[in-house]
């Protein structure tokens, strides 16, 4: 009998052994996903809010009626609002993109793990902010805790090694990226009235804006910003104008401080520019643009990338 005994014993050792082992590797890989460090800009706008009230409710339209709406859900710093109830229209991934400030074309399988409604439904905002005179990040945070409260959203964010384009300088003081001018708050007085620039037709702006100036001439203009906010607002027209797969952009320029950064672009009639290639029309087509007006060149590689991940996300609670 005691044999059976002991051999009983060691199995059920090996068995709890073997339990307590996958039990902090999960343990472990729950702690890596929860401890990603703070994003800077939340530590900043105070970590928490939440707003005083708020009403989520179905929208018929994806889209903000402008005459109705004081909040862009997009990613820069620049903001319409001017104090009273916050009122805006989107999609739940617009406000999750908006209140994570991150960039949907940079994190693809975010909309992926969304459920269907969640992906097709729209829905109108109308809240008060216990703040007075919120910033935009600070209304990025009472959004993260409105999703958790009415949507029961929790996610968390996983670093990975993937493809990217990494973007890179090589000829410095080209007259597309160039310093922003020191004491100019561009973004930070978005009412303000700021001169056209001598030869420029269109008004200073820090959005992230493509415009349209011919028929098929292109401009892209991103003011006011750092570098890696350059190379995140580049994702899209890498993949749409420079031809290219649909992968994230990262910084390695190296530089610091502020930038405006602007060319002009021909698109192609057919799919032809290849990363590394000539352009048929020189000075035209946006890679090459990127080249010889700003100095810039993109390049396939791999590099940590962090995304966020959806952990649960419900229907709508009512009012």
């Amino acid at each position: 009998m005691r044999p059976i005994a002991r051999c009983g014993t060691i199995r059920s050792f090996w068995l709890s052994a073997a339990f307590l082992v996958a039990f902090l590797l999960t343990a472990a890989k729950l702690a890596a996903q929860t401890a990603a460090p703070i994003p800077e800009w939340q530590k900043a706008a105070g970590g928490k809010l939440e707003f005083d009230v708020a009403s989520v409710r179905p929208s018929k339209t994806q889209y903000a009626d402008l005459s109705n709406s004081n909040l862009d859900l997009d990613l820069s710093d620049y903001f319409r609002y001017r104090g009273g109830p916050i009122r805006t229209t989107g999609s739940l991934l617009g406000y999750i993109a908006f209140a994570y400030k991150t960039d949907v074309t940079q994190d693809p399988k975010l909309s992926t793990e969304l459920p269907k409604w969640a992906q097709d439904g729209s829905f109108t905002v109308e809240a008060r902010s216990p703040v007075e005179n919120p910033t935009k990040d600070q209304i990025r945070l009472m959004m993260q805790s409105l999703l958790a409260e009415r949507f029961g959203l929790r996610m968390h964010t996983e670093t990975k090694v993937q493809p990217v384009y990494a973007l890179r300088l090589t000829t410095p003081d080209k007259p597309g990226l160039q310093r922003h001018p020191e004491g100019d708050k561009l973004c930070a007085e978005p009412f303000a009235k700021h001169p056209k620039a001598k030869g420029d037709s269109i008004a200073p702006s820090c959005q992230v804006i493509y415009f349209h100036l011919a028929e098929n001439v292109y401009r892209l203009r991103i003011m006011d910003a750092t570098m890696e906010d350059i190379a995140e607002g580049m994702t899209y027209p890498i993949g749409r104008f420079g031809l290219l797969d649909a992968r994230p952009v990262v910084d390695q320029t190296g530089l610091t401080g502020r930038f405006d950064f602007s060319v002009e672009f021909t698109v192609p009639p057919k799919a032809g520019a290849e990363i590394g290639g000539e352009a048929s029309e020189p000075g035209t087509t946006f890679l090459d643009a990127l080249r010889r007006q700003a100095g810039l060149d993109v390049v396939k590689t791999t590099a940590p990338v962090t995304t966020y991940v959806v952990d649960t996300v419900r229907e709508l609670t009512p009012n």
